[in-house]
């Protein structure tokens, strides 16, 4: 959804990663697995066509990705980047079914389908009464999608927690597992660039990001976009890191100057009425494009955090009227990706400092000045 501007823009700054790249399309878990068969197809027959090759196929001996200069992924592209990358247990899977074709589809199955499919064991009957049924009229993917987000109900419905679980039970990649950490051989060097969007709605759009809603002791915090020339709701932006670098910043700027010009301003407005005859508002601003941290310490940066930002296909409801943000806020629900934009904040903490601060607005009482 970003415009022609944004786009030229972010293209434009990101000449400063060179060579070929690869990229990883999006579609959730059907484009990692896609993304996985079709990686061990080609290490398949790159291995049967080289003369003296190892006896078998390795992603690193087949050399197959070795001219890569970056990876671009986004969403289920994401997720399937972040498992080659930082798991061991990922990579030898995908070894093994390009070492065994015709029993890749099994492979896969047992290795990661099952293990994902694991963490919904605990959904209500009625969630697996109608993954079953979806199956029964041959919408697979569908039954796939209700079991998740029955598991996200019982969970606490949170898109990080669902990224979370999904990685760990299928790589091994928990939150302690930062852009920085080691990677697999095959991938140092490379850059890899974590492709997501920002919501910046400005005065001009009618729209905010609501924030916090509640219905009584009626409160609300919003947030929009100021001094903008209004783009467009949603800005392109990339975490971005040279894989295996150490403290090296980010080869990217996290945000196009002309997407987001450096003279915007976050405008958060807050509303209380603590009774029905009294209104109480606040107000607050701090600058837009404040991106810093997230670039000179890139490497700080969670994995898991990265790829649920990337992957956060309904974060838009934040946009939606406040009758809906309030109904999603009532149950506990959360499917966008919070972080600060903030040089005071530690690039390490940017996901939670931000998702804490919006559990507490998400209280009786919690928005203040």
């Amino acid at each position: 959804m970003a415009t022609q501007e944004g786009v030229v823009g972010q293209r434009a700054q990101a000449g400063s990663v060179s060579g070929p790249a690869l990229a990883l399309p999006g579609g959730g878990l059907r484009a990692s697995s896609i993304a996985s068969g079709l990686t061990s197809g080609l290490m398949a027959v790159a291995h049967a066509t080289r003369p003296g090759a190892e006896e078998t196929p390795t992603l690193l001996g087949t050399g197959l990705y070795a001219r890569i200069a970056s990876i671009a992924s986004v969403s289920g592209g994401s997720w399937f980047a972040a498992e080659l990358i930082y798991s061991e247990r990922f990579v030898r899977l995908i070894d093994a079914m390009a070492a065994f074709p015709d029993e890749s589809a099994e492979l896969h199955r047992r290795q990661w389908t099952e293990p994902w499919m694991g963490i919904t064991d605990k959904d209500s009957p009625y969630v697996k009464m109608f993954a079953r049924l979806a199956k029964r009229l041959n919408l697979t993917g569908i039954a796939d999608d209700i079991l998740l987000f029955g598991y996200l109900w019982k969970s606490g419905f949170t898109w990080t927690k669902l990224t979370l679980a999904i990685l760990e039970a299928t790589g091994g990649i928990d939150m302690s597992v930062a852009l920085g950490s080691p990677v697999s051989p095959w991938a140092e060097g490379k850059a890899w660039l974590v492709a997501h969007v920002v919501a910046t709605p400005s005065s001009r759009d009618r729209r905010v990001v609501h924030i916090a809603e509640h219905r009584w002791p009626a409160c609300s915090a919003t947030q929009s976009v100021s001094d903008f020339p209004g783009l467009s709701v949603f800005t392109p932006a990339m975490y971005s890191y040279v894989l295996g670098s150490g403290e090296a910043s980010a080869p990217v700027p996290y945000v196009a100057a002309s997407a987001l010009p450096p003279a915007s301003r976050l405008n958060y407005r807050g509303v209380v009425r603590p009774s029905l005859f009294r209104k109480e508002r606040y107000a607050a601003d701090a600058r837009a494009n404040n991106f810093g941290a997230l670039e000179r310490r890139a490497q700080e940066l969670s994995v898991v955090s990265c790829a649920a930002a990337s992957s956060a296909a309904m974060g838009h409801v934040v946009l939606f009227p406040a009758a809906v943000t309030q109904g999603l806020d009532a149950v506990g629900v959360d499917l966008a990706v919070w972080q600060s934009a903030s040089d005071t904040v530690p690039a390490r903490d940017a996901f939670e400092r931000a998702a804490s601060q919006v559990r507490s607005a998400n209280v009786r009482r919690g928005v203040s000045q």
